[in-house]
């Protein structure tokens, strides 16, 4: 741990001078902030409220697929991770690192979102702040962990990007983050409960709007810690060093395993 705190601080350091990754990480989704609760919200504050949720969960998404995910490529691709591999740091140190900074950003913005919602908008916030706090950490971890297992499975760039674009997309459709979950057909919803991002809107929109405690969302709560669970350890054990290791279909089965408690969540979400 006290490695990955290292590797945490040195990254921070670089990426405050990272013009593109400040705009990445941190505007972005800020501007993604004033898009939906100005334009789609219209500014009413209980529709503010209700997007509040879906924006929360889409900052997280973009920060594990396009953060943590774009970083751990680019520094393969560089060749950047050569030099770690002669010294005690392991994949698994390097993986933590980037999860640590994903959820310092994303509880900090996401804060700073919540902040300007009641302060600009008036919205009335009816969670528990430790109840956020622990959504919160869950959707980084949980979006981060994916965005490194896409890495470890694709072979180039150009693979990293189509699946990448191809993930987001479908999270972004299908999860009730641009259109309501029950405005969508009804083979949508089927599909849309075996997505971790439909998890974390109930969970964020019922402890923001409807006034539930957390633990009435225990179901989404421990599947996304099984979630997290497999796709990390997925992540850490496809770990590869340079890009001219190659990823043969054996171990892609195991990426395959990892989403294991979403199809087994997905089918009880459906039938309960």
């Amino acid at each position: 741990m006290k490695i990955a705190c290292y590797l945490s601080w040195q990254a921070i350091k670089n990426y405050s001078r990272s013009l593109g990754y400040v705009y990445t990480m941190v505007l972005t989704p800020l501007l993604l902030f004033f898009v939906y609760t100005g334009i789609f919200a219209g500014g009413e504050r209980e529709r503010v409220l209700q997007f509040l949720g879906p924006i929360l969960v889409l900052m997280a998404t973009m920060n594990g697929l396009y953060g943590i995910g774009g970083d751990l490529l680019m520094m393969r691709e560089n060749g950047t991770l050569l030099p770690y591999r002669l010294t005690p740091i392991s994949g698994a140190h390097i993986i933590a690192s980037r999860l640590v900074i994903d959820v310092v950003l994303t509880v900090c913005v996401g804060a700073l979102e919540v902040l300007l919602a009641m302060w600009l908008y008036g919205v009335p916030i009816r969670a528990q702040a430790y109840e956020l706090l622990i959504i919160s950490v869950l959707a980084a971890l949980a979006l981060g962990t994916t965005g490194a297992l896409i890495i470890e499975v694709a072979n180039n760039f150009q693979e990293a990007s189509m699946l990448s674009q191809a993930i987001f997309l479908a999270l972004l459709i299908l999860s009730g983050l641009t259109v309501p979950l029950q405005s969508l057909p009804q083979f949508a919803q089927v599909v849309a409960h075996f997505l971790p991002t439909t998890m974390l809107v109930n969970a964020f929109t019922g402890v923001l709007t409807k006034g539930h405690r957390l633990a009435e969302h225990w179901r989404e709560v421990a599947v996304l810690i099984l979630f997290i669970a497999s796709t990390g350890t997925g992540a850490i054990l496809l770990f590869r060093w340079d890009r001219e290791e190659k990823v043969r279909w054996r171990a892609r089965s195991l990426a395959a395993l990892s989403m294991t408690p979403l199809i087994v969540a997905g089918v009880w979400f459906n039938v309960r």
